[in-house]
């Protein structure tokens, strides 16, 4: 009878925790799709959440280079996480955004490769400091921009430290991440680039009034933006963000960054 009773319960809470689920994703819109994307992604352990220290270094493959990439997606800061407020469990962190955004440009018709490779890996072995992530990064796009010429947007995702208020908007019924432009200005091709970037604002101001924050600029840096005129570091809201924001706002980017391919 004891059994009895605990399979039911078991039952009870499973059935609970299914409608739970299901109004979660059908209430703050987001499709299921994408959840499935998350929970079938080789990186994603432990509970569906992932953990970078699990994320298997990728070598890539130079035989069979005709995959036709148009965005390259990384992240200098791998290890940037969002708040835990989320379905399944998820830890939401910056390599959560890439995936997101990689899906959102192939919807458009784009074909993405997302860097997996660990970032911190390289630093430790190293002997570096984190500041030195920039110069793991610097070596991996300049090995993509070789081996994958048909690569047109460099994009390095991160999440910013400020509050909520700072970083959440809500446009219509649909809640946001705020977006922001990173720039670098010590480079030679800071103009041309700050055109594209422009191109980019314009469209998501007129097509989600509220959604950017202000360029952020630093005057002793690049961030290897020289490395290219289409290279983007842009922060997708901070650590309060949930995943339902970030998800929103990185469908709105790849809107732009269809844009900015179409004009």
């Amino acid at each position: 009878m004891k059994k009895v009773f605990i399979y039911v319960f078991c039952l009870f809470l499973l059935v609970i925790s299914f409608i739970y689920i299901k109004d979660y994703i059908n209430n703050n819109k987001i499709d299921i799709k994408t959840i499935k994307t998350f929970i079938n992604n080789p990186i994603y352990k432990d509970n569906n959440s992932i953990n970078i220290e699990d994320i298997t270094p990728v070598k890539i493959n130079t035989k069979n280079n005709d995959n036709n990439y148009l965005f390259y997606i990384y992240n200098t800061h791998q290890t940037e996480e969002y708040s835990s407020n989320n379905p399944y469990n998820l830890k939401v962190t910056t390599v959560t955004a890439s995936l997101i955004l990689e899906e959102a440009l192939k919807e458009l018709g784009y074909n993405s490769l997302v860097e997996k490779r660990n970032v911190m890996d390289e630093v430790r072995k190293n002997g570096w400091d984190y500041p030195s992530t920039y110069t793991v990064t610097k070596s991996y796009v300049k090995e993509i921009k070789e081996k994958y010429p048909s690569i047109k947007y460099f994009i390095d995702i991160h999440r910013d430290g400020a509050p909520i208020s700072s970083t959440r908007v809500s446009i219509g019924d649909i809640s946001y991440a705020k977006i922001m432009f990173t720039i670098g200005k010590k480079r030679d091709n800071l103009n041309v680039n700050l055109s594209l970037v422009e191109k980019l604002r314009e469209y998501l101001n007129n097509n989600y009034k509220g959604i950017l924050r202000n360029n952020f600029y630093r005057d002793d840096t690049s961030f290897n933006q020289e490395l290219d005129n289409n290279m983007f570091l842009i922060e997708i809201g901070g650590q309060d963000n949930n995943l339902i924001d970030v998800y929103n706002s990185l469908n709105a980017l790849a809107k732009a960054f269809n844009y900015l391919e179409e004009k």
